[in-house]
Formats: structure tokens, C-alpha cells, sequence
């Protein structure tokens, strides 16, 4: 198939790209996550708990669509 109609290499691109925005948002996430460690709630905070209950749901998820469970 000519590289120019590929769907693979379109689809792979627009991942690629995807990734690299989430890259992007995680480290801002960081970021603004650092005046939590100030926050008096910090150590109990629900909002925080589910959200890494469900992004590392979603990890798992990429992880083991792709294979990749073991190798970490």
C-alpha cells in the first residue's frame, strides 16, 4: 500500500501527537499539584485519591492492550 493512504501511519501519527500533549498536560499537572502539598485536605483529599485511581486505570489499560504489563 502506498505510504500516502496507509491508515496505519495516520493512526500512528495522531497517537504520537496525542501522547505528546498528554506528556505536556501531566507535567503541568505536576506542577499545579505542588500547592496541594500546602493544602490542609492534602492527606485526605478525594478528588486526588480518584484521580489516580482512574489514571492509573487507564495506565493498566494501555499497559495490557499493548502487552506491556510485564515489562515494568
Amino acid at each position: 500500500m502506498n505510504p500516502e493512504h496507509c491508515p496505519v501511519i495516520a493512526e500512528s501519527q495522531t497517537v504520537l501527537e496525542d501522547t505528546q500533549r498528554l506528556a505536556i498536560s501531566i507535567l503541568r499537572l505536576q506542577h499545579t499539584l505542588q500547592g496541594c502539598q500546602r493544602c490542609e485536605c492534602f492527606s485526605d483529599c478525594i478528588f486526588i485519591q480518584n484521580f489516580n485511581a482512574q489514571f492509573d486505570a487507564a495506565l493498566q489499560y494501555v499497559m495490557e492492550s499493548w502487552n506491556l504489563a510485564g515489562t515494568l
